[in-house]
């Protein structure tokens, strides 16, 4: 039987395959942070440290900006060790994550977060069963949000995170979830070619042998 850690290692190529769909969304939400101050160097604490959260934090240093890895969580030392361990290494600049910030357990969330500082970022990826409660506690303490999906498992977590939606845009936080196709630009020249031609009711769209179904 493997062991946690032996589970968690992950391979360059499926690293780079789970980490490329969020670079944009990611760069979009480090922009908003950063803009107006270009040369503040901007914090990021990751919630949940598997293959998805480190490969978003890559896709952060990625874009080039004044970024540092701050404050790391997860329910496993071992992943945060792994995690920290593969970035550091091939981002030695951008990971300054001292032992007495690296928080284990259930309530790591809430000590990540709270060392971290009004308007700082904090990516999101531990199972989509605790996004409610991370996401609600993010915005109470001010920071930007970059979320992968899924946002939640059932109706409760649903609700609970529209209303946190809400309280995000009355205090003008960025908030970005991973739904890469909304950054696919093939995607997106599609949609501007349908606007333009009226071919009915798109009700489905896929890569592949059937592009799209249609209505009407």
């Amino acid at each position: 039987m493997q062991s946690r850690a032996q589970n968690s290692r992950i391979s360059r190529r499926r690293f780079v395959k789970s980490g490329a769909a969020g670079s944009a969304a990611l760069a979009a939400a480090i922009a908003s942070r950063s803009c107006g101050a270009a040369e503040e160097t901007v914090k990021i604490a990751l919630v949940g440290c598997g293959s998805r959260g480190t490969a978003a934090v890559a896709n952060v240093f990625s874009t080039g900006g004044p970024t540092k890895l701050y404050v790391m969580a997860d329910l496993f030392s071992e992943r945060i060790e792994f995690s920290r361990n593969y970035l550091a290494e091939r981002f030695p600049n951008q990971v300054d994550v001292a032992p007495d910030r690296r928080f284990v357990g259930f309530d790591g969330f809430r000590k990540a977060m709270d060392a971290m500082g009004k308007g700082d970022v904090v990516i999101l990826t531990a199972p989509p069963v605790f996004r409610p409660p991370h996401f609600d506690y993010a915005v109470k303490k001010d920071l930007h949000v970059f979320m992968e999906k899924s946002f939640a498992v059932d109706a409760p977590g649903i609700r609970r995170m529209l209303a946190a939606a809400e309280s995000s845009q009355r205090e003008d936080l960025k908030v970005v979830g991973g739904l890469m196709w909304r950054h696919d630009r093939p995607r997106e020249a599609f949609v501007a070619k349908m606007r333009e031609v009226p071919i009915g009711q798109v009700m489905l769209m896929r890569r592949g042998i059937i592009p799209f179904l249609l209505r009407g």
